[in-house]
């Protein structure tokens, strides 16, 4: 049976309580959802009392471009990124080299080519190793990428 035997937990540099996101939310959208308080429950009933950010929640306060805001966000994946995974192989005392296959969940931003791709080269992981990005499903990519990971892993065993 197919397990997971390594995970690494990545410390961003910025935290923010839930309660001053859910405030930002009602701030920002108010005048695009005349249900914004039926929305807002959603921040309430995440059982989530702080969120872990790569840049300070005044950066939303400000316009920015799409460029911008998804430069940022493909530097950031791929930065914290890689440092997860030297994590895990390193908890494992693996190579890079064992790698066999990558699934990249995310539905924060979009990069082409995908972040996935580009771990491949800055780690010059195998350039034929099995490549799974996974993006638009919201908090559902995370289950869909276990699932995809337990088909991948059963195959292999």
């Amino acid at each position: 049976m197919p397990e997971i035997i390594s995970t690494s937990k990545i410390d961003l540099p910025f935290k923010c309580p839930q309660s001053e996101l859910k405030d930002f939310a009602k701030e920002t959208f108010s005048n695009s959802f005349a249900d914004i308080d039926r929305l807002l429950e959603s921040f309430d009933n995440t059982k989530i009392d702080n969120r872990n950010l790569c840049v300070p929640v005044e950066y939303f306060y400000t316009l920015k471009s799409f460029k911008e805001k998804n430069d940022l966000y493909i530097s950031n994946s791929l930065k914290y990124s890689v440092e997860a995974i030297e994590k895990c192989l390193e908890k494992l005392n693996i190579d890079k080299e064992e790698i066999t296959d990558i699934i990249f969940i995310s539905s924060t931003g979009i990069a082409t080519p995908s972040i996935d791709a580009l771990i491949v080269n800055e780690m010059r992981l195998n350039p034929n190793i099995s490549r799974t990005p996974v993006w638009g499903l919201g908090c559902a990519g995370g289950v869909s990428g276990i699932a995809k990971a337990n088909v991948i892993a059963k195959s292999k065993s």
